[in-house]
């Protein structure tokens, strides 16, 4: 898991954003999910645990929201490990739904 780019000024970005990593760090982009704090269902939705991935409140991924961003606008630096692998299996799970796989 991991946040912003700590050289974005306030004017530019007023929430801190974050997102989990789902591809290679080659390439100038990345692709990423954004998490969120407000805890809405969906069946393309995977709820976290605080501290899950560094996470400092509960969240969810929103899996059907999936983008790509540049590298260079985001914090390198992880909030902490990496989620499991169960964990990991319910995103791709999520992802598939979000997409029309059954």
């Amino acid at each position: 898991m991991s946040g912003r780019n700590p050289d974005t000024s306030e004017a530019d970005i007023t929430t801190k954003l974050t997102w989990v990593r789902i591809s290679h760090d080659k390439g100038r982009d990345v692709i990423v999910i954004p998490a969120s704090t407000v805890m809405r269902e969906g069946p393309w939705h995977v709820r976290l645990k605080k501290g899950e991935g560094g996470l400092t409140a509960p969240s969810v991924l929103l899996c059907e929201q999936i983008t790509t961003v540049p590298k260079d606008c985001l914090d390198p630096t992880p909030l902490g490990g990496p989620l499991s692998a169960a964990r990991i299996g319910e995103v791709e799970r999520a992802v598939l739904r979000a997409i029309g796989v059954p």
